[in-house]
């Protein structure tokens, strides 16, 4: 059977579970809202190319992206009828985005992927078994990343100061073994979660429960990275809010029996939509063990706010920061020092309100753009570390300068001005 047969057999496959894509829609519609500067012309960061033979399509896809998405969504949200044509029209107009450009490869972009392809492909109860089982890979394998020495030296320390501080309780009189293991408490409730919804999945009674410990979470991630504490980006409290709901609209939607002659039409074949869903689900659940072993990218691994993954500075030659515009002036920490650093995440957050997706390459393809574009190539480092022990936090460390050094580090990725 071809894959385009296991296409053309899901249309005829009940309706996706209503309130799941309503939840799916939102949430996408809602984080392109207060990222459109990611996804329009007109942003000052260059594009983040994956391959240099796109550089052309650039425009072109982006403009056909996101007409599908607009249409496609809109119909999603306000139709139940032909619902899996337009949540193809969003997979297309996702895929296209994302082909031209990889700072659009956010985490929430990513689930928002998969999730539609269970929707798309699958019979209504096993789109909600699988984005059951992804929420439990999300919540355990995120946890995982974090428990090591520098999230609990590092951002954990962070969060549990914004946690003690609105209720007087002094963490930083504590000692350093003591505020580690309150640290290190955080991931561990969050594979606890994941714990507690792989229970409820073979056991329907615990759903409930697993739902209103995930809530409970989501609302305390909002509360610390909210404005009012860490002070992240709408897209963070919105993809919480976003997440929380489609994974307990999943939990709590009940399984109906699926098109009795949809399903029959389907046994007797060897791939079945079904089947092609699963095996996803499957991949999209095993890559993370790739990524714990040096391999693949941290958000789409589910390593979320896991700072021992790789990351880069880039720097600036303190006597050539005058060439730079004043837009990106502005993010260059002056000092005495004859390197300058550049603050690229800043400028990119200012610029897209979405994160630098955190891989040293994306770095090192926008210092080379940078360089060449102001006439810095020679001017500019870019010190690459790789993923940090476990144990110690130690890294490797690569010092990189002038443009021909940089670009092996960009692997292959050019950055593009508008």
């Amino acid at each position: 059977m071809t894959l385009g047969s296991v296409i053309s057999s899901a249309t005829d496959l009940d309706p996706p579970p209503r309130q799941l894509v309503l939840a799916w829609a939102a949430t996408l519609a809602a984080l392109i809202a207060v990222t459109y500067p990611l996804w329009v012309p007109g942003r000052e960061v260059p594009t983040v190319v994956p391959h240099v033979a796109l550089v052309g399509a650039t425009a072109a896809a982006s403009f056909a992206g996101l007409l599908l998405i607009a249409w496609g969504g809109i119909g999603s949200l306000l139709s139940s009828r032909r619902s899996r044509g337009k949540i193809a029209a969003v997979l297309t107009g996702l895929c296209l985005f994302a082909a031209v450009d990889e700072l659009r490869w956010q985490a929430w972009a990513y689930h928002a992927l998969v999730v539609g392809t269970f929707l798309w492909l699958a019979t209504p109860s096993t789109a909600l078994q699988l984005t059951r089982w992804l929420a439990v890979g999300i919540y355990g394998y995120s946890a995982i990343a974090k428990l090591d020495v520098v999230f609990a030296d590092t951002l954990g320390q962070q969060m549990l100061i914004a946690l003690g501080d609105p209720v007087g309780i002094p963490i930083e009189s504590l000692s350093v073994t003591a505020r580690r293991a309150a640290a290190l408490a955080l991931p561990v409730a969050e594979l606890a979660i994941a714990g507690a919804l792989g229970a409820a999945i073979r056991w329907p009674r615990l759903r409930p429960y697993g739902i209103a410990f995930t809530v409970l979470q989501h609302a305390l991630t909002i509360g610390l990275l909210g404005p009012w504490a860490l002070d992240h980006g709408w897209g963070v409290l919105i993809w919480n809010v976003g997440f929380a709901t489609q994974t307990a609209v999943a939990f709590l939607t009940i399984d109906r029996p699926a098109n009795h002659s949809a399903s029959l039409s389907t046994t007797t074949r060897r791939f079945t939509p079904d089947g092609v869903a699963t095996a996803l689900c499957g991949l999209v659940l095993i890559t993370p063990l790739a990524y714990a072993a040096g391999y693949g990218d941290a958000w789409l691994n589910a390593a979320f706010y896991a700072p021992r993954g790789e990351r880069a500075t880039v720097f600036v030659q303190r006597d050539a920061v005058e060439r730079l515009p004043q837009t990106l002036r502005q993010y260059v920490d002056n000092n005495d020092e004859p390197w300058q650093r550049l603050r690229l995440s800043d400028w990119v957050l200012s610029d897209t309100e979405a994160p630098l997706p955190p891989q040293n390459r994306h770095d090192a393809a926008l210092a080379i753009a940078i360089g060449q574009r102001f006439a810095l190539s020679e001017r500019l480092r870019v010190v690459a570390e790789g993923p940090a022990n476990r144990l110690t936090g130690g890294r490797a460390s690569t010092t990189l300068t002038g443009e021909e050094a940089i670009r092996p580090a960009a692997c292959g990725r050019t950055a593009v001005w508008p």
